[in-house]
C-alpha cells in the first residue's frame, strides 16, 4: 500500500522519462532490493521497532514494471494476437514456480510489465465486456481476496466446506462491488476534478 504514495510522481516520470530511463531504474530498484541486508537497521531503543523503509525496497522491482507497461503504451506495439495473452501469463507463472525467489518475482515481472502492451485489444464484443468489468474491480479484488478467505475458512471455520465455499465466493463478489462504489469510484471522480482544476490554473493565471 505505501507503493501507492509514489504514485503522482512515478506518473509525472513516465510521462516525461524515456523507457530506458525506467529500466535503469528498475534495475536499481533490483540492485537494492539484493542488497537489503545492507539496509537493514536495528530497532529504535525507544519503540522496540525496526524501521520498515528497508521491506519497502522488495517491492518497488514489483510495482515498476507498471510504470513502464504505462509507457510502453504510448510507443509502437508488436500488436500480438490477443489469444497469446493467456499463454504468456501461463509461461511467466511457470517461469517463476520453477525457482520461486524474490529476484525471479522481479525479473518475471518486469517481463510481464513489457509484454502487456504488445497485444492487441480483442475484438469478441462479449468477452471485452466481461473483463471490462473484471478489470473495474480488480483493484478491489485484490485488497479484499485475503480477508474473504479468511472470512470463510477461520472466522467461519464451523461451517462445512461447502458452507465455507459458499461465504468465499459471495464474499468476493459483494467486497469488490461495494469497495469500488462507495470508495474508488468517488475518490476517482474527486481526483478528476481536482486534476482538471490544476490544470486551468496556469491558463488563468496567464489571461489574468
Amino acid at each position: 500500500m505505501q507503493m501507492y504514495l509514489f504514485l503522482p510522481v512515478l506518473y509525472s516520470l513516465a510521462r516525461s522519462a524515456r523507457s530506458a530511463l525506467l529500466l535503469v531504474l528498475w534495475g536499481g530498484a533490483m540492485f537494492l532490493g539484493m542488497h537489503l541486508y545492507r539496509l537493514d537497521l536495528p530497532a529504535t531503543v525507544y519503540t522496540g521497532l525496526r524501521p520498515g523503509f528497508p521491506d519497502l525496497l522488495i517491492y518497488v522491482p514489483c510495482f515498476l514494471p507498471g510504470i513502464i507497461a504505462y509507457k510502453l503504451t504510448k510507443t509502437r506495439k508488436l500488436k500480438l494476437p490477443p489469444a497469446m495473452w493467456p499463454i504468456t501469463l501461463s509461461v511467466l507463472t511457470a517461469l517463476y514456480l520453477l525457482r520461486p525467489s524474490y529476484k525471479m518475482g522481479w525479473i518475471c515481472c518486469l517481463l510481464l510489465g513489457i509484454a502487456a502492451p504488445q497485444f492487441r485489444e480483442m475484438a469478441n464484443p462479449v468477452l471485452r465486456r466481461i473483463f471490462q468489468i473484471i478489470a473495474r474491480y480488480s483493484y478491489g479484488i485484490y485488497l479484499a481476496h485475503f480477508i474473504c478467505i479468511w472470512l470463510a475458512f477461520q472466522a467461519c471455520g464451523s461451517l462445512p466446506m461447502w458452507g465455507r465455499w459458499i461465504v468465499v465466493a459471495i464474499t468476493l463478489v459483494l467486497a469488490p462491488y461495494v469497495l469500488y462504489h462507495s470508495l474508488e469510484e468517488p475518490m476517482i471522480r474527486l481526483g478528476g476534478k481536482i486534476a482538471a482544476e490544476l490544470s486551468l490554473r496556469p491558463s488563468a493565471s496567464k489571461e489574468a
